[in-house]
C-alpha cells in the first residue's frame, strides 16, 4: 500500500497458484470496477481435480455461512456474484482497504473471510467468483490436527459475526440469506 499499489491479493501460505491466477483476478477486477473482493475458484492440493471452494452461501439469521460447491464453474464461464469470498484467495482495490479496513483481528482463524465481505457488501460493493482464476489449497494445514481448537474458533467467531453483523443488515432491510 505505501508504494501505490492499486491491488492487494491475499492468498495463505499454504497453496499454490496457477501462473494466470493474478492477471485473471486483476483483468476481472478491471471489467467490474464495482468489485469490492475477487476469489478464483480454489481446488484441493491432494485432490486437483476436486473443489474446495466454488462460490458460497449465507444465512445470517442463523449464523451459516458455507462454501457452495454445487456446481463449480468451468474455466471459460463468467464472473459472477457471490455472497463471500474465501480468505484462502482473494483480491482487494488498495482504496477499499482504506475505506473498510483489512481483516478484524478479532477473527483470529475463522468467519474474517466472511466478516470482510459483509463490509465490503455494505460500502455497496460486489464481491466476485472468477472461474478462470484457480489455487490448490492443503486445507486445514493450520490447525495440525487440533480439531477442538478448529472447533472452538469456529463457534466463537460464528457468535461474533452474527452480533456485528446480523441485526444491522436486517435494521437496514437488506437480506440476511443470500
Amino acid at each position: 500500500l505505501e508504494d501505490g499499489a492499486d491491488y492487494v491479493f491475499l492468498l495463505n501460505n499454504d497453496t499454490t497458484t496457477e501462473p494466470d491466477t493474478i492477471s485473471a483476478l486483476v483483468h476481472a477486477a478491471v471489467q467490474h470496477p464495482e468489485a469490492g473482493l475477487l476469489t478464483p475458484v480454489i481446488h484441493h492440493h491432494d485432490r486437483p481435480a476436486e473443489t474446495w471452494f466454488a462460490g458460497s452461501r449465507i444465512d445470517l439469521s442463523r449464523g451459516v455461512a458455507v462454501h457452495d460447491n454445487s456446481s463449480p464453474p468451468p474455466r471459460d464461464a463468467d464472473v459472477r456474484e457471490i455472497p463471500w469470498a474465501s480468505g484462502c484467495a482473494m483480491l482487494i482495490p488498495a482504496k477499499l482497504i482504506e475505506q473498510v479496513g483489512g481483516f478484524d483481528e478479532r477473527f483470529f482463524l475463522n468467519w474474517e473471510d466472511v466478516d470482510l465481505s459483509l463490509r465490503v457488501r455494505a460500502a455497496g460493493r460486489s464481491v466476485l467468483l472468477v472461474p478462470s482464476a484457480r489455487i490448490y489449497h492443503k486445507v486445514s494445514r493450520s490447525l495440525n490436527g487440533n480439531a477442538a481448537l478448529g472447533r472452538y474458533y469456529h463457534v466463537r467467531n460464528q457468535l461474533l459475526l452474527m452480533t456485528l453483523h446480523a441485526r444491522r443488515f436486517a435494521a437496514q432491510g437488506r437480506p440476511t440469506v443470500f
